[in-house]
């Protein structure tokens, strides 16, 4: 036998499981080497090693920084599972990144994390509203809205473009979702599936990710099956109350009458000051009903009295409208398993009851993750997901919302005695739209199947991984809505919303992504170098088709198929589009001595959004980091890592409007033969130029940043400070009119974000009690470079005047400057007026930029940022013995809001006045904050100006929670591995500055929205 043939037989391979000891879950990139060797390799994502080791009778060493260090005798054994238990918690978090996992300490970009822990027990119905004030850079605001359709604004670092329609919509600066690798919609997943969430922020992280990373990507994984002896069954659910967070406090009913009073008081007054050119005498003024009181004295004491409701109502709207309503979340999980085959299962449900009528909504998940090892080298998994949402909201939606509801004086009866609805001063009521005028219904359907094999192709060295994956999604929309006609409790006076309308639409969606990498890594020379990576392929197609038809006119208001409607009015339109990605990737890591880190990421993307020539793009970044502390020379009591980093990139955006490229012909135009007034076809014609040139927006990420952990890994700390430019935005830059067509997209606009973001943490424990407080802050501020001498592009009218213009913020708020409020006619008389109208005492004054005395556009300019800065959380969590107690804050420093029409109007058109309208102008009050109250008069509100810029920084108490964990004396006796009951509350308390009652994250100026919701839950947390 030669000296080699012997050698071969002595190796012997050992492969197993590395979990945690706390909760029994796989730690990957944990170092598994042969002791007193150079021998080794490390786990992968789900824990997993192989190694083949000199002799039988060697001794493994696991360490991973952050858990206590092992070494395990093989003893002649083939499978050697691991328990580490926790030693350093600072050092020990291991953060997903871009296809793979990497030890924060050694990461370069800037990575934030967001842990299962962290969200767990939170009453909030999807994981985006889980994400709020949980890491620096995330920029999330509540806007309400109606369950299931949440109003959430969700950007990373700001919003880096301006949109499709040169008018800063949001849209196209969303992050890329991902869940376990593939594009997904948060609202699909169960907070309880997630086992851990990245947020990659800069260049040097999400580069790998391409054409589709400008925006920063959301990481999502779930959680997977660990081997045990047992199945581990756990329950995790909660039950709760929800209702508004806040609302302006009104006045009582004498005093908003006396208010109404006062406003044709005010009226009269002007009038007899000689103002009114179709009064020539006082007589004319009195005699005028629209200056004469609107209530009476007597009419406003048989008010105060109440003894007939019907004839002198009194009433609640808010109220009458809504009430609270449930919300529960239940989660089943069962998993366990072997070394050879694991499996995690979940069943879950989420219910939203909604505040108003016709509003709610439910979801159903299923989720099962399974991971195979039939050999040493091979592995495998398919996981399967799936989820059905419902949510419903009423036909005439519009009119059943704040909007109207605040458009409602309390002097209007919600209902009659007899069951009549009552009707607003507009013929409207905000009841009947809720409940009687039908409703919108949709059904989302989604699945994925994910199928997985691994092949350890050189063990220690590279795997090679390969998915495939299918994504099915579908939609069932139905909108019915009544004729008012055929309603009996419905004034005929009344709003008519008729006649009867019936639509649905179905739309479906599918999603097939097939990616093969190899994953590489070794240590050499003693760990002193450390090289890592990814090369990969990856590609995706996707195609969507909708159908949709309707009728009207329907025979009565509760046989809803469509054969039941008028033929004659049918109609029905389909139609489909599909775009696909062909790309290759790669990551390279290379570690010197432990303290030198640098990353290489880069992406070659293809997109079919673009024209042949165009297609491909190439997004490189390069980072590097210094382990300070690792230095010999450094040696500082109470610094146990520091370290330094700093990245650069570039990122691409495809989000453009698909066949941006193609010379499309637009159908249904109208043709005249022989002339104007002659017999008329229909045809089709080209309506706009194409760009084939048409390419991606690039954004370049610049960042530097530091992670310190000190004072014996209790204090930790992590800031940035980032400069993003995104190049090459598409705009509609204008051409000649001659050319009788549409301008085409091209790539022009630029956008810059500058920014700095700061997390600081604290654990510490003191005899039995624990404490950990994390407090991270953030600032990002947006500017319009060019616009190539366009612009600037107005979004809105005078309510919601927002404007992208060079040197402001992407959709400041755009309007008139307002100087104070008038306080004589001769100042009136020598200042410009807006064209159309006669100022009045007590008015807004209105700058005039231009000097040329008059009010008009040209004098408009920018009064506002909507966009937040300064966003900030706090998370406070307590543990003594069996009991723990969290604390979350979170809040915006500086925003500029903007509000308008009903809730400022007040007794100006009688709509909902609030103790904020009790300091109006009056000669003895001249500094008031609201003008003068005249009847039905809108100079002061149907122009946006600044007066009505409201300080719309926050701070809320997002979340406290209350638990205990029973001893397991005694829940070892019936079985119960762990039994902790909590009581939780959301949006328990609020400090904020707008001056009225409301909550400041409203989406809209007129706050016509479905609001902000506080939730007061009890729920349990139970594993057998």
């Amino acid at each position: 036998m030669t000296a080699g043939a012997a050698l071969a037989q002595t190796r012997h391979r050992v492969a197993g499981q590395v979990t945690s000891a706390e909760e029994g879950l796989p730690l990957p990139a944990v170092n598994v080497t042969v002791k007193g060797t150079t021998i080794g390799t490390t786990t992968d994502l789900e824990g997993r090693y192989s190694l083949e080791v000199p002799t039988p009778a060697d001794t493994l060493v696991f360490s991973f920084i952050g858990y206590e260090t092992q070494e395990i005798p093989i003893a002649s054994r083939s499978v050697i599972d691991v328990v580490l238990a926790t030693d350093v918690a600072a050092l020990a978090e291991v953060v997903v990144v871009g296809y793979g996992t990497q030890r924060k300490i050694n990461l370069t970009g800037a990575v934030a994390s967001v842990s299962a822990e962290e969200m767990s027990e939170l009453p909030v119905p999807t994981v985006t509203h889980a994400l709020q004030g949980m890491a620096p850079g995330i920029q999330l605001l509540d806007g309400g809205n109606r369950p299931g359709r949440n109003a959430l604004d969700l950007l990373v670092r700001g919003q880096g473009t301006l949109g499709r329609s040169n008018a800063g919509d949001k849209g196209a600066s969303r992050p890329l979702i991902l869940i376990d690798g593939l594009e997904g919609d948060l609202a699909t997943v169960d907070i309880d599936d997630v086992e851990s969430i990245s947020v990659l922020k800069d260049a040097a992280s999400a580069a790998i990710y391409g054409s589709r990373a400008a925006n920063g990507v959301i990481l999502v994984t779930t959680k997977r099956g660990t081997a045990q002896a047992r199945p581990q069954i756990t329950y995790n659910g909660y039950m709760g109350i929800q209702d508004i967070t806040a609302w302006p406090r009104r006045v009582d009913t004498e005093t908003h009458m006396r208010l109404a009073n006062l406003a044709r008081s005010n009226l009269l007054q002007w009038c007899l000051d000689g103002r009114d050119p179709s009064a020539q005498t006082e007589a004319d003024c009195y005699n005028n009903p629209s200056y004469a009181p609107r209530y009476s004295e007597e009419y406003i004491q048989n008010t105060v009295a109440g003894t007939d409701p019907d004839a002198y109502p009194d009433n609640e709207w808010v109220d009458a409208i809504f009430s609270p309503a449930p919300i529960q979340d239940h989660s089943l999980r069962v998993s366990g398993g072997h070394p050879s085959a694991r499996y995690a299962l979940s069943l879950n449900y989420m219910e939203e009851g909604g505040l108003m009528a016709n509003t709610g909504m439910n979801r159903y998940g299923v989720r099962l993750n399974t991971d195979f090892q039939p050999t040493d080298r091979l592995s495998a998994g398919v996981d399967l997901s799936g989820s059905r949402r419902w949510d419903i909201i009423p036909a005439e939606n519009w009119a059943s919302t704040f909007y109207i509801v605040h458009d409602t004086p309390p002097t209007r009866r919600t209902r009659y005695s007899d069951g009549t609805y009552g009707l607003n001063l507009f013929g409207r009521s905000p009841l009947a739209s809720a409940e009687i005028s039908g409703n919108e219904q949709r059904v989302f359907w989604q699945g994925t199947v994910t199928g997985r094999l691994n092949y350890d192709l050189f063990p220690g060295w590279a795997e090679i991984q390969t998915l495939a994956a299918f994504n099915y999604g579908s939609m069932d929309w139905e909108l019915f809505r009544t004729d008012p006609n055929y309603i009996e409790a419905y004034p005929a006076e009344g709003y008519y919303w008729g006649p009867s309308f019936g639509e649905n639409r179905a739309n479906t969606e599918h999603q097939v992504t097939l990616r093969a990498l190899v994953d590489y890594g070794h240590t050499f020379q003693d760990n002193r170098h450390d090289v890592s990576g990814v090369l990969g392929y990856e590609q995706i197609a996707y195609e969507f088709e909708e159908f949709r038809a309707w009728r009207d006119q329907f025979y009565n208001n509760e046989l809803r198929q469509l054969n039941m409607g008028n033929s004659a009015n049918d109609g029905n339109l389909g139609y489909g589009s599909e775009w696909a990605l062909r790309s290759v990737f790669g990551r390279l890591n290379y570690t010197l001595l432990g303290r030198y880190l640098f990353e290489f990421n880069a992406r070659y993307d293809g997109s079919s959004r673009f024209a042949e020539g165009h297609r491909y793009g190439f997004f490189p970044s390069v980072s590097a980091g210094w382990r300070l502390s690792e230095e010999p020379f450094f040696n500082i009591d109470g610094v146990d890592d520091l370290k330094l980093r700093g990245s650069w990139g570039q990122l691409g955006n495809q989000d453009v409007p698909l066949y941006s490229y193609y010379a499309s012909i637009s159908l249904g135009i109208p043709y005249f033969l022989g002339n104007a007034s002659g017999p008329q076809a229909v045809g089709g014609a080209a309506t706009e130029l194409v760009n084939e040139a048409l390419t991606w927006e690039t954004t370049t990420v610049m960042d530097l940043g530091f992670d310190a952990v000190l004072l014996d890994n209790r204090l930790t700390l992590s800031g940035d400070v980032y400069k993003r430019r995104t190049e090459d935005i598409l705009l509609r830059l204008p051409i000649p009119a001659m050319i009788g067509l549409a301008a085409p997209f091209q790539n022009a606009g630029v956008v810059e974000n500058r920014g700095w973001e700061l997390a600081v943490g604290w654990q510490d424990e003191v005899g039995a009690f624990s404490y950990g407080i994390d407090f991270n802050l953030s600032d990002n501020r947006n500017e319009v470079i060019d616009l190539v001498d366009t612009g600037p592009y107005i979004l809105g009218g005078g309510l919601d005047g927002r404007v992208v213009q060079e040197g402001a913020p992407i959709n400041a708020w755009y309007g008139w400057e307002a100087e104070g409020l008038f306080t004589s006619y001769e100042q009136i008389d020598a200042h410009a007026q807006p064209e159309g109208w006669e100022a009045r005492l007590g008015d807004i004054i209105f700058k005039d930029q231009n000097g040329d005395g008059i009010i008009n556009d040209a004098d408009r300019v920018v009064i506002g940022d909507p966009n937040p800065r300064y966003v900030f959380g706090l998370n406070i969590n307590l543990g003594w013995k069996n009991f723990d107690a969290s604390l979350f804050l979170q809040g915006v420093g500086k925003r500029d809001q903007y509000l308008a029409l009903g809730f400022v109007q007040g007794p100006v058109w009688e709509n909902y006045t609030s103790e904020w309208h009790l300091d109006y102008w009056t000669p003895d009050n001249p500094d008031a904050r609201h003008p003068a109250y005249y009847s039905n008069y809108n100079r002061n509100y149907y122009s946006m100006n600044s007066w009505w810029i409201l300080d719309g920084s926050f701070v809320k108490l997002r979340n406290v929670q209350l638990g205990y964990t029973l001893p397991d004396r005694l829940t070892d006796r019936v079985g119960v591995q762990r039994l902790r009951l909590y009581v939780s509350g959301k949006n328990l308390w609020m400090h904020q500055n707008l001056g009225i009652h409301l909550d400041p994250e409203y989406p809209w100026t007129v706050a016509d929205y479905y609001p902000q919701t506080k939730v007061i839950s009890l729920g349990a947390h139970i594993s057998f």
